[in-house]
């Protein structure tokens, strides 16, 4: 539907998981005025990909999508924030977070922040720990 392959590690997590494992899982988000904690709510299966697409193509097609063009919705915080991965050239596979405080209708990429270059990568910062005592990253 987005014209190109999914990455490798993204579609084998998608296929063998389905992303039961990461749900209420957290990361830290970076921002220029520092980090935080972000969760994980929800996980978009395949079949939850497979019925959002064609409308994400759709407002897309129209310029209101709310993500920025090249990045797939693959999760999501419960509160407006959306995991997206990137199929763009540049930084494909890349996992950024979409802050929805920040968010810009002209600028779709105001508010996204990287927290991966790459979905396996991401996947490998998730964890449950306290917000009195910061991982490492």
């Amino acid at each position: 539907m987005i014209g190109v392959p999914l990455p490798d590690d993204y579609r084998a997590f998608v296929v063998a998981d389905a992303g039961r494992t990461i749900l209420e899982q957290q990361y830290y988000m970076p921002h220029p005025k520092g980090r935080w904690i972000e969760s994980i709510n929800d996980f978009f299966s395949l079949a939850e990909l497979l019925r959002r697409m064609p409308m994400e193509i759709d407002l897309r097609r129209q310029g209101i999508s709310d993500h920025p063009p090249g990045t797939l919705p693959i999760a999501d915080n419960g509160c407006g924030d959306t995991v997206l991965l990137s199929y763009r050239d540049q930084d494909f596979g890349s996992v950024h977070h979409a802050f929805l405080e920040e968010s810009d209708a002209d600028d779709h990429w105001a508010g996204v922040y990287l927290p991966a270059p790459t979905f396996s990568e991401w996947l490998n910062q998730l964890g449950t720990f306290s917000r009195d005592e910061p991982k490492a990253i």
